[in-house]
């Protein structure tokens, strides 16, 4: 009656009942959690905004998915403290008080919760380490200066030879306008033929201005000569002297020099050609290619590692938390079951014989 009154007392005098109270209290409970999460995630992504960190190597704006990742771990992670503070706390304040099963409760948690940390974070760390000295090898300085130098060299070797080539067809050019060897059939037979063996040139060969073969060393089948009278051509419009032909089964490096009469007009084409068994350009464009790929995937490098080592922090946090969840209710299962037979033991032996316990598992316990 006097609980009934209380009530009925509150209820005239306008102020809120005992379960009323409970459910303003847990929910303002509630609110002030959601306040305090809102709060933190405001000042991470502010901090993330303002550092010079993020901005320099962690754009924020291009990785939003990434950041929001990030900042859920944060969470996780003030989640996990925080749990982890108030089970450890909550089952040390019942073993003080001398509560039944709190010794047995605290030993499985805590067993538990260590060998989850210990599993999950010595996974995270051999997996990131691995993953970090992966990704070291691979857009290392080494590398790097591997490719630059296998371009530089490519570049060099063609330029080499096409610089020898250029130095050689204007001398012999100019030997066979000032000695007059194209007016001489055998003299230029004779010409060629010394020039070519004595400069190990793999095509020597003086050509008419319509590319046709005059005289040459080393036979030029016809494959060559059709591709000798396309060249002629091009050359005539564009004065495009070297040129690397691709082959089937290799590569031919051309050059073409001028030979001119007394007045400077060009009587005839003097064709200088080594035939070489790879595809050179072919390869050369590739190391460049890949050294170009390389310098702009380099910078993100450090995103590449931030993008594969936060969501695997994540789901170590998850695994944790999964692991506690387990503890507590492994521990509850166990405790609980127990607690109540010790009551049940105590009524029994205060002579009470009416106890039942109700079956609530299916197992020993």
């Amino acid at each position: 009656m006097a609980q009934a009154s209380g009530t009925e007392k509150q209820a005239k005098e306008g102020l809120p009942a005992a379960d009323d109270t409970g459910f303003i209290k847990k929910h303002r409970i509630n609110l002030f959690y959601v306040t305090s999460i809102l709060a933190v995630c405001a000042c991470l992504v502010y901090l993330e905004t303002n550092l010079p960190f993020f901005q320099k190597f962690m754009p924020v704006l291009d990785n939003k998915l990434l950041i929001a990742i990030l900042n859920l771990n944060f969470l996780l992670i003030m989640l996990l403290i925080f749990t982890a503070s108030r089970i450890l706390l909550k089952t040390y304040v019942e073993r003080k008080r001398g509560i039944w099963g709190s010794g047995l409760k605290t030993r499985l948690t805590v067993t538990v919760f260590a060998v989850s940390i210990i599993s999950s974070f010595m996974l995270f760390f051999l997996t990131t380490w691995f993953f970090y000295t992966s990704m070291d090898k691979w857009f290392s300085q080494k590398v790097e200066d591997t490719v630059e130098n296998a371009r530089d060299l490519s570049e060099f070797y063609y330029e080499d030879l096409f610089g020898r080539y250029e130095k050689m067809g204007k001398m012999l050019a100019e030997r066979i306008r000032e000695n007059g060897i194209m007016d001489n059939d055998k003299e230029l037979s004779a010409f060629i033929k010394k020039e070519g063996k004595s400069n190990f040139l793999g095509y020597l060969a003086l050509l008419d201005l319509t590319g046709q073969p005059i005289k040459s060393y080393n036979a030029l089948d016809e494959q060559m000569t059709r591709l000798l009278v396309e060249r002629s051509k091009t050359f005539r419009k564009h004065r495009d002297a070297r040129q690397i032909v691709p082959l089937k089964d290799g590569e031919l490096l051309l050059f073409l020099a001028p030979v001119t009469d007394d007045a400077g007009q060009p009587r005839a084409l003097l064709f200088l050609g080594e035939k070489i068994g790879v595809h050179g350009t072919q390869s050369m464009k590739q190391i460049s290619s890949t050294y170009r790929e390389f310098r702009e995937a380099r910078p993100f490098k450090k995103i590449v590692k931030y993008s594969f080592v936060i969501p695997l922090f994540l789901i170590t946090i998850l695994s944790i938390f999964v692991a506690i969840w387990i503890g507590v209710k492994m521990a509850a299962t166990i405790t609980v079951p127990l607690e109540r037979v010790k009551e049940g033991a105590a009524i029994i032996a205060q002579g009470r014989l009416d106890i039942n316990l109700e079956e609530r598992g299916k197992d020993e316990i």
